[in-house]
């Protein structure tokens, strides 16, 4: 990066107090949980959204400043807003972050992460849509003959990106505790909530914005279905752990800050 844009950041960094205590939003962005819209949300308060970052590393509006997937600038810390797919194990986020992470059922993630998969693969008019297209065309090697090849294929990584995102030896109760650290928790089936909840909380007029939405959602077999329910198990015991805090969330929209 150049020095001259380096010393911008900084400065417009240092400007920014978000509900009068934080100094910039993180999202640990895990795969096919409304991630993406989220971000939109964030990134619509300077009319900007998924086609205008893309795969950008940062861009700067109104005085702004949003990054994702690159690990010097996202513990730098000089942005407003980031995001990325980066575990959180494999980082530094700075003091006075506030982090989010947005939760789903582990089937349900899989089948749309399947279904996007066929999207790609499926639909002429993809590229144009998608701005992640050259990474997903390599993924569409795992769908095989069907969901219940993709789901061996695919990488523990991704099989289990909710678990893996915060420990990187799959446990279930380093991940919870990672989690539970986050200053805010949310779920796809609350997202709409959600917003609303990070907007009063962040005291940012955000507003509910989807991204990513395409084609028709698979519908595979049970028995396949069984398959990876079983590959999920330890999600599942990941999502039982955080039940008491996903419910306290749920009641008051806002989890402890960090």
């Amino acid at each position: 990066m150049r020095p001259l844009l380096a010393t911008r950041m900084q400065r417009l960094a240092q400007s920014y107090l978000i509900a009068g205590r934080y100094k910039r939003v993180y999202h640990y962005h895990i795969r096919k949980t409304a991630g993406t819209s989220l971000n939109s949300a964030f990134q619509g308060l300077v009319g900007a959204g998924l086609q205008d970052i893309a795969q950008r590393n940062f861009i700067i509006r109104n005085n702004l400043v949003f990054v994702q997937h690159d690990t010097n600038l996202i513990e730098g810390g000089n942005y407003f807003y980031g995001n990325s797919h980066i575990p959180a194990h494999a980082l530094n986020i700075p003091d006075n972050t506030f982090t989010i992470t947005i939760l789903r059922d582990p089937l349900e993630r899989l089948i749309s992460h399947y279904s996007h998969l066929t999207w790609v693969r499926d639909d002429p008019q993809a590229p144009q849509h998608e701005p992640a297209i050259r990474r997903l065309r390599r993924e569409v090697a795992w769908i095989g003959s069907g969901f219940g090849e993709f789901v061996t294929r695919m990488p523990r990584s991704l099989l289990l990106n909710q678990l893996f995102m915060f420990s990187n030896t799959y446990s279930v109760t380093e991940a919870a505790e990672r989690i539970a650290g986050c200053s805010y928790v949310g779920f796809i089936s609350t997202f709409a909530t959600d917003i609303a909840a990070l907007a009063h909380t962040l005291e940012l007029p955000l507003t509910l914005r989807w991204e990513r939405r395409f084609g028709t959602k698979a519908t595979p077999p049970a028995t396949d279905l069984e398959i990876a329910r079983e590959l999920l198990q330890p999600e599942y015991d990941l999502l039982r752990l955080l039940q008491p805090r996903l419910e306290t969330a749920a009641s008051t929209n806002v989890a402890p800050a960090a």
